[in-house]
């Protein structure tokens, strides 16, 4: 930091999002313009800062923009590999072929968003890849997700199918995404952002041009309003720390049973008269939701056993 005097220091507080870390700076985007900010007494002992944090700051100097950082917000919600704060909505990548759908790791995805409560999109991307039959089968997954009031969204980072939707639906938004690799995450990025590449700090010689990997997050601000972290996802690999008896409170279309079995510590596994039992017989409970929940179930009590 410079440590000459300006007269910046005797203007207000600023408050703003931090967009961008490199080891003990912090890029921070306000309605000012943007400013790389250390913490320093207080605020570094007691607080780590993150990757979509709302922070507080005093401004030290106008060329560079520089600042310290005296306040860190109280946080809604932190997601992990990489470690983003205040996530609003997580986006969840999946492609029908290259590589081949996996409706197990769609509803884990699904389970670690209604676990943080956080809204999640589906987005099946690389819609230019498939035949008619193709899209047919994936047609009828997507009422699967729909009759659960899960938002589903077709996209092709090729040929633009989606996009604008895509930017709409993430408007005044923090996004995160997740999916495996392969599925078009960054592609989507580049198609919601033709006209910049993924950034690094520029305002300052202290945030340093780097690689982009799963250790650190950033933020793009939308046009429009809202951002979207451009180092994709959360470790699903992972159940969320969930007694298994609460499995179920992950799972809509479980979760609104509660009070409709004969016992009001029902499972859903083999208790008598399990109204998601018969709900399954009837076809209202998709078979692939209800067996993953029992995969879910199961390692949850397995690691409460270990």
């Amino acid at each position: 930091m410079h440590n000459q005097p300006t007269e910046s220091r005797n203007e207000r507080p600023i408050t703003g999002r931090v967009v961008r870390q490199h080891k003990k700076h912090y890029l921070v985007n306000s309605t000012g313009g943007k400013m790389v900010c250390t913490a320093r007494g207080n605020v570094a002992k007691r607080s780590n800062i993150y990757v979509g944090d709302i922070v507080t700051c005093r401004r030290m100097n106008r060329e560079p923009a520089e600042g310290i950082i005296t306040r860190v917000h109280k946080r809604s919600n932190v997601l992990q590999r990489p470690v983003v704060a205040n996530i609003g909505k997580l986006l969840l990548v999946f492609s029908y072929v290259d590589p081949d759908l996996d409706l197990e790791l769609i509803d884990r995805c699904l389970f670690h968003a209604e676990f943080h409560h956080l809204p999640g999109l589906i987005i099946f991307n690389k819609q230019d890849l498939l035949n008619a039959a193709q899209r047919t089968s994936l047609h009828s997954i997507c009422e699967m997700y729909h009759k659960i009031n899960y938002q589903v969204m077709l996209t092709s980072a090729t040929t633009g199918e989606g996009i604008q939707e895509l930017a709409k639906a993430c408007k005044n938004e923090v996004a995160s995404m997740a999916g495996p690799s392969g599925s078009g995450k960054s592609s989507l990025l580049n198609a919601l952002f033709p006209h910049i590449s993924l950034p690094t700090a520029q305002t300052s010689r202290k945030i340093k041009r780097g690689t982009h990997t799963t250790s650190s997050a950033g933020l793009i601000q939308l046009p429009a309003g809202g951002y979207i972290a451009d180092t994709p996802g959360f470790s699903v690999l992972d159940m969320p720390r969930l007694d298994a008896t609460d499995a179920y409170s992950c799972f809509p279309e479980l979760a609104d049973l509660v009070g409709k079995c004969r016992f009001n510590n029902c499972r859903h596994i083999d208790e008598p008269s399990c109204e998601a039992k018969a709900r399954l017989e009837q076809g209202t409970i998709a078979q692939s939701r209800y067996e993953h929940y029992i995969t879910f179930y199961q390692e949850l009590s397995n690691a409460r056993d270990n």
